[in-house]
């Protein structure tokens, strides 16, 4: 293994924009731990910073504060967050694994050994261990469940022996009351309630539902299996699919094809090219070199790479200064009075696109206009400036039952969606790098269909989530050694 191959690409040195866009290296937020436990993450910690107290008594403060300090700045992280800010918060979690290294010391080193302290210490160290790394990836988190249940445990079980023990002495209880059978009654109470109420979690209902309706055990019947079937019925055994690349197991075993890049051998840089040199490709003639170099016959993009994941993806092709980074921006209607013509305006900031109108001029022809913002005016106060608008009239059209049109306005391009009765559906601003990205010109402007032949969806009716295109390669593009590189070049890491 080479030195620098760790710090490269394993999650804690997450400085690539892929490993960053990997889910479950993500930083977990209280939604997670919510869903995924319930209120089992809050009794559990409950529990044992009750054992701990229960254990050593006062001598237990110092691991007490840390517990609360690690506990409000892992499980509790996003409203910490939002009260002292990010910063203050990971100095808290540091500052509590600093004492939690101390208090843990001093209780091993006690001459007195209570009953359960080892398991009680055993259990405190796993704690600590598991969910202070799975505050910096979620992966981890499937490791935490002991110490949560053993914490959970003791709570629920001591909880109600100090109560009954206090309503005895105040002679409230009959001193007679049997002690196991009202903790096993309390116990299995609080426990349906954690399980099926949802206002304190409702863990039971969320876990059965992942489990019957997220993650079923084979593929549901959609759009990818209906492709990935296609694949394996019509593609010859020796294709090569250049896909997104965690598409790459099941293009293997549903498919029945090879692909360039997969979540099987995870080469990151393979990754990286692909998403730089294809899907960000500014340049037909590169993607088809890179194509080539890795013997790729056929290319699949999806409607959810392109319209709703650009910007990751294309950030994982682009250099530190994103060269190649794009976003696409879905337009929403804006109310205007009753005669004039449709209005729609970018959702969020920092797109030169003000807005569009659309006008029916006929049955089948529309009138748009756009009209950009000037930010050359007035940037430096912070206003919006005087609008500069560019009258572009475009007439397309429309394709009954449905029809998609790319409409190019000089500074970037507009993809209109309509719907069986010819009435708007969807509509997207694309700014000009990735209206000239390959991904953009084949997925939503049909072009460049001499080299790359459109073969699925194989009719009209069929859905257009995904498409594939065979790849017809010119005499004149041959392979290049460059893109078979598994890690950056010197010169690209200086």
């Amino acid at each position: 293994m080479q030195a620098g191959t760790f710090a490269e690409t394993a999650y804690p040195f997450r400085e690539s924009q892929l490993m960053q866009n990997i889910a479950e290296l993500a930083d977990p937020n209280f939604r997670f731990w919510a869903s995924r436990y319930g209120t089992v993450f809050v009794l559990g910690s409950l529990g044992l910073i009750a054992a701990s107290l229960h254990l050593w008594k006062w001598k237990s403060l110092p691991l007490i504060i840390s517990l609360a300090l690690f506990v409000g700045s892992t499980f509790f992280r996003t409203q910490v967050n939002g009260w002292i800010g990010e910063d203050t918060c990971n100095s808290l979690f540091l500052v509590s694994l600093g004492l939690t290294v101390l208090s843990l010391a001093i209780a091993c080193f006690q001459k007195e050994k209570e009953e359960n302290e080892l398991v009680t210490l055993a259990t405190l160290a796993w704690f600590f261990l598991w969910v202070g790394l799975a505050r910096g990836g979620k992966r981890h988190d499937f490791f935490i469940g002991l110490p949560l249940a053993y914490g959970t445990a003791w709570l629920l079980y001591f909880s109600p022996v100090h109560l009954i023990q206090r309503l005895k002495d105040a002679e409230i209880l009959y001193p007679r009351v049997k002690e196991k059978r009202t903790i096993a009654i309390f116990t299995v109470i609080v426990l349906i309630a954690i399980l099926f109420w949802t206002p304190i979690g409702g863990h039971a209902n969320r876990s059965i539902y992942a489990a019957a309706r997220m993650r079923g055990p084979i593929p549901r019947q959609n759009s990818r299996t209906e492709a990935f079937k296609w694949m394996n019925e019509s593609l010859p055994k020796e294709s090569v699919i250049a896909a997104n690349w965690d598409h790459g197991t099941q293009l293997n075993a549903l498919g029945g094809v090879r692909t360039v890049v997969d979540s099987d051998h995870f080469l990151p840089h393979w990754i990286y090219l692909y998403y730089r040199h294809v899907f960000s490709a500014q340049d037909t003639r590169e993607a088809l070199e890179f194509l080539k170099t890795h013997k790729a016959t056929h290319l699949m993009l999806t409607d959810r790479e392109v319209l709703s994941r650009s910007r990751n993806y294309s950030s994982m092709g682009s250099d530190e200064n994103a060269d190649r980074q794009f976003e696409l921006y879905q337009l929403t209607r804006t109310e205007t009075p009753i005669g004039t013509p449709y209005r729609m305006q970018p959702r969020g900031r920092g797109t030169p696109l003000d807005f569009i109108e659309i006008a029916r001029t006929s049955p089948d022809t529309l009138s748009i206009t756009a009209q950009f913002k000037d930010e050359n005016e007035a940037v430096a106060d912070g206003e919006l400036g005087e609008t500069l608008t560019k009258d572009i009239t475009v007439e397309r059209t429309v394709n009954i039952p449905t029809s998609q049109s790319s409409v190019d306005i000089e500074d970037g391009g507009l993809v209109l969606d309509f719907d069986s009765e010819t009435r708007l559906n969807r509509a997207y601003y694309i700014p000009p790098l990735g209206w000239n990205s390959l991904a953009v010109k084949l997925f939503l402007r049909g072009e460049h269909n001499d080299i790359f032949i459109p073969v699925y969806p194989i009719d009209e009716d069929s859905t257009k989530d995904i498409k594939v295109w065979e790849i017809r390669y010119p005499p004149d593009i041959e392979a290049n050694e460059k893109y078979l590189a598994t890690e950056p070049m010197a010169a690209e890491k200086k």
